[in-house]
């Protein structure tokens, strides 16, 4: 039997790239509904991947709902939690029907959200052990897959500059605050930071991001869709979320070689004590800025000493967060 599949934002951000590398890899007999005129909708229509688009919430559901009345469709997979009311209404309604809802974000994990509560029908799905204990309800912890294709040595060491990426949204829940706190600490040395992301809307942060770009060492570059523009500009990535529901820039980061510093917290943590992850994510947070500061000094003598370790890693990543693992797990729900 087939299943319905609902990407509730249609943007390019991690959980419509899990989508995109799950449909690619097999799995696209399902419908799939998409925003009209999205940047998934796009996408998906360069990779001759057949969906439905829709632009009103309730026509979509009304479509949802012919689709399980009259056709033989027995599940219905939300692949972000952002419509998990409808679904729960739905699911209500439809009691011998299967919903499968994938919680990503920690902001979904409030129960609120759920109006109807854990119905038998409905299965949880959280990405990682950290989204899961943050959880009101039961679920199944299934981590988001990656395709590893780039097979890149890791970055050779720095005569100049050293390029560092802070890759996605730029919002204080993202590490905004701690990224400030980071950049009086190290401003000083020979660094650039590349901000690959749109601006959140917040009026502090802002404000604080224009006094910033003054230091002339920020360089603001908006969203950007190709990863090899990206990787390729950079020498190091920064992650200072602390909440990370999982993380795949770190996966990114790993594809392409690039080491990448963060915090030992959330998803990120998570994905470390699964491959070994040497060194540069740190355990302490009190005293991270001086952590990065010597890291940043001795970075030649850091990269040459851990890229063994490093390559290990990445090996241990692709076999464990493979997307044939990910296609199975999920399948066996759908």
């Amino acid at each position: 039997m087939k299943s319905i599949i609902i990407s509730p934002s249609g943007n390019l951000y991690g959980s419509e790239q899990v989508l995109i590398d799950y449909l690619q890899s097999g799995n696209s007999k399902h419908k799939v509904y998409v925003p009209v005129k999205s940047l998934l909708s796009n996408f998906l229509s360069k990779i001759n991947i057949n969906y439905s688009n829709y632009s009103n919430l309730w026509l979509l559901y009304l479509f949802v709902f012919i689709d399980l009345l009259f056709r033989s469709y027995s599940t219905v997979y939300l692949n972000e939690a952002g419509h998990s009311k409808y679904i729960s209404y739905l699911a209500g309604i439809f009691k011998n029907k299967k919903f499968v809802i994938h919680i990503r974000l920690l902001e979904d994990c409030n129960s609120n959200r759920y109006p109807l509560g854990h119905l038998s029908n409905i299965t949880f799905v959280t990405v990682s052990e950290f989204i899961a204990n943050n959880f009101s309800y039961s679920s199944k912890v299934i981590h988001d897959g990656y395709n590893f294709i780039k097979k890149k040595n890791w970055v050779s060491e720095i005569e100049t500059t050293i390029k560092i990426g802070v890759i996605g949204r730029i919002t204080k829940s993202k590490g905004f605050d701690e990224f400030i706190s980071l950049f009086n600490h190290i401003s000083h040395l020979d660094v650039e930071f590349h901000f690959y992301g749109d601006v959140s809307s917040d009026v502090e942060l802002i404000s604080s991001m224009n006094d910033l770009l003054n230091a002339h060492k920020i360089l603001l570059h908006g969203f950007v869709e190709s990863k090899d523009l990206i990787y390729s500009n950079i020498n190091l990535v920064l992650h200072l979320n602390k909440q990370e529901p999982l993380g795949r820039i770190f996966f990114e980061a790993l594809d392409y070689g690039i080491p990448l510093i963060g915090y030992h917290k959330g998803g990120i943590g998570e994905i470390v004590d699964t491959i070994n992850y040497p060194h540069f994510v740190k355990n302490g947070v009190t005293n991270f800025n001086q952590q990065v500061l010597g890291d940043l000094i001795n970075y030649n003598k850091l990269l040459l000493h851990y890229r063994a370790p490093l390559e290990t890693a990445r090996e241990k990543a692709k076999e464990y967060f493979s997307v044939l693992n990910y296609a199975q797990e999920l399948n066996s729900l759908l």
